[in-house]
């Protein structure tokens, strides 16, 4: 057990250390060949977080969503408040 946690330790750490240099992406249109097989792409959702988590995102989506299970291409941009803005695409299987 307390491998595993050291493990999520150093994954949040590096995801972190990962968005320290952000920039914004270009918005483009997904193809089909982008998501999973499995996937019915709902449709794009974002929020504002104080903290980079995935529950963040995925409640915003299920909110805007309700059929929504998971959300893909997650990315974050740092802003100067100190939060971070979200963004990926809403999806079911």
């Amino acid at each position: 057990m307390k491998k595993l946690h050291l493990l999520l330790a150093a994954a949040l750490l590096s995801c972190a250390a990962a968005l320290t240099g952000c920039v914004s992406a270009e918005s483009k249109t997904l193809s089909s060949n982008e998501v999973p097989a499995n996937c019915v792409v709902l449709g794009p959702v974002s929020v504002e977080s104080k903290q980079y988590s995935y529950k963040s995102i995925l409640e915003a989506a299920q909110k805007k969503y309700p059929a929504a299970v998971d959300v893909v291409h997650i990315q974050a941009d740092s802003l100067s408040n100190g939060k971070f803005l979200m963004y990926g695409i809403a999806v079911r299987y």
